[in-house]
């Protein structure tokens, strides 16, 4: 399944040619994969807990690589209050707090923590008669104390939304207190109360399950019910690199925890959706959900004691295209963030043949977005496309993406910008090129990636993935469009 939305973003600026820079490519991984430059940390907005199982059937290699998992996730994350916050427990003989939420406040600081966590673990010795794993008292322990997850529900002091809370349980297997089916039981008992509680205060969990002794425990049912989602129980096998493991979940909480982000610049936008019948319906209703939120992204302001143009922040009007274009409302019939929300609501979930997107573009020209529908006085216009593929005219036996290019050309001589998000396509992985001259500054590429290892889920983009990108485009149009784009 694959993801190929395309932004159109038009912009007047002088009457000569416009010149084009270099296109910017966001495929998956650099939306949504670990880095350790900083220029490519992820915004992820929430509180992140590592427990981490220190009792002495883990290893000494893996206790370290669970530390240095640790590290290139706070790495490849920007650390802020209002965004992602990291604490640490260790469990064996009991739990521990290592570090709270509230300790430390930059990436500086809890890298250094991790380093002494990380000399501390590799001299560490467990007594014998401690060797235990206490997974339900670092579930509590996450859960009572407020400087790690607490029970609170908690928001974000610029946005108000909800922060997400999530544990990481980085275990090499079973509960143990004491030997024999009856102990082992009731701990198991005792360790799902604990999780099932986290889950009824809103806490997320994560397991990360490295070999006991050296052999992978086939006695995962606890673990299985504890995750959030299934694919949230990830069991790493004797001789696989545990860092991979921290690649994959480091996708998994950018997806599901990324932030979301509200413009106040003035921009005049119009929303191009594909409806083509390589798309299916219930997809083109996932991509109706994404544009809803990414209006809401844009605060759409009106002053009726106003002088002259009565907007003062965004405009917003959208179309949709298959082998006909229909507009359904432009940027001047909505006042508020509401009314956009449910004109894109009202547009059809249905599809019909070929892919007119030069006629659509041509419409944001000649309608959604001409100069009569807009404001002027220096404004950035916009148009967002969300596309699954290439240009295919009715009736045509092959792509034609030379008229799309030479229209997007036309929008650029006239100070319009073009930029492209790729939507999954179900029946093949289109190429690149009619997207890279199409866009003005921006690729947001979600296609399948060809040759990939279809088992590994977090590889193969879907159109759930609309919901985690919201944030990034409306981030990325914002600052590249209007003068009052922030960083957090």
């Amino acid at each position: 399944m694959k993801f190929v939305l395309c932004l159109v973003v038009l912009s007047f600026s002088s009457g000569s040619l416009y010149a084009k820079d270099p296109v910017q490519i966001l495929d998956y991984e650099k939306l949504f994969g670990l880095s350790d430059k900083e220029e490519e940390q992820k915004y992820i907005c929430s509180d992140i807990v590592f427990a981490l199982d220190s009792s002495c059937s883990v290893k000494r290699p893996d206790r370290i690589n669970m530390i240095t998992v640790i590290e290139n996730v706070v790495k490849g994350a920007k650390v802020h209050p209002n965004l992602a916050r990291f604490g640490l427990v260790r469990f064996d003989y009991g739990a521990t707090k290592i570090f709270g939420l509230g300790e430390y406040f930059s990436a500086e600081e809890i890298l250094k923590k991790l380093s002494d966590v990380k000399k501390e673990y590799s001299l560490r010795r467990t007594i014998a008669e401690k060797c235990k794993t206490f997974t339900w008292e670092a579930l509590r322990m996450v859960r009572v104390d407020d400087d790690l997850l607490g029970s609170e529900k908690r928001y974000n002091e610029k946005t108000g939304e909800e922060r997400k809370r999530v544990v990481v349980i980085m275990t090499d297997g079973r509960p143990y207190n004491t030997s024999g089916p009856e102990n082992e039981e009731a701990v198991k008992a005792l360790t799902l109360k604990e999780g099932n509680l986290n889950t009824e205060n809103g806490i997320q969990s994560m397991v990360v399950q490295v070999p006991h002794m050296r052999i992978l425990e086939n006695d995962t049912d606890i673990f299985t019910k504890l995750v959030t989602k299934k694919e949230w129980f990830i069991q790493i096998a004797v001789g696989v690199d545990l860092q991979d493991a921290g690649k994959y979940f480091f996708h998994e909480l950018v997806k599901n925890n990324g932030c979301s982000y509200k413009c106040l610049g003035k921009i005049d936008l119009c929303f191009v959706m594909d409806r083509s019948d390589s798309i299916l319906e219930p997809d083109i209703k996932k991509t109706k959900e994404f544009f809803q939120d990414l209006g809401d992204s844009f605060l759409v302001g009106y002053d009726g004691n106003k002088k002259g143009t009565k907007f003062t922040n965004a405009m917003i009007g959208a179309l949709s295209y298959n082998q006909w274009v229909s507009t359904h409302f432009m940027g001047y019939q909505c006042k508020d963030n509401a009314c956009v929300r449910r004109n894109i609501g009202n547009i059809p979930a249905t599809n019909n043949r070929y892919t007119e997107t030069d006629l659509a573009l041509k419409a944001v020209l000649d309608t959604c977005l001409d100069k009569f529908s807009t404001r002027g006085y220096g404004i950035s216009r916009v148009a967002i496309l969300a596309t699954d593929g290439n240009t295919w005219k009715t009736d045509a036996k092959s792509i034609n993406s030379a008229r799309t290019i030479a229209m997007a050309n036309k929008l650029r001589e006239a100070g319009i910008d073009v930029e492209v998000i790729g939507l999954p396509n179900y029946q093949e992985i289109p190429g690149i090129n009619e997207w890279k001259q199409t866009a003005s500054h921006f690729v947001f590429d979600l296609r399948r990636i060809a040759g990939a290892d279809h088992s590994s889920n977090w590889t193969m983009p879907t159109f759930e993935d609309l919901k985690a990108i919201n944030g990034i485009v409306a981030r990325k149009i914002c600052k590249e469009y209007t003068d009052v784009g922030n960083d957090i």
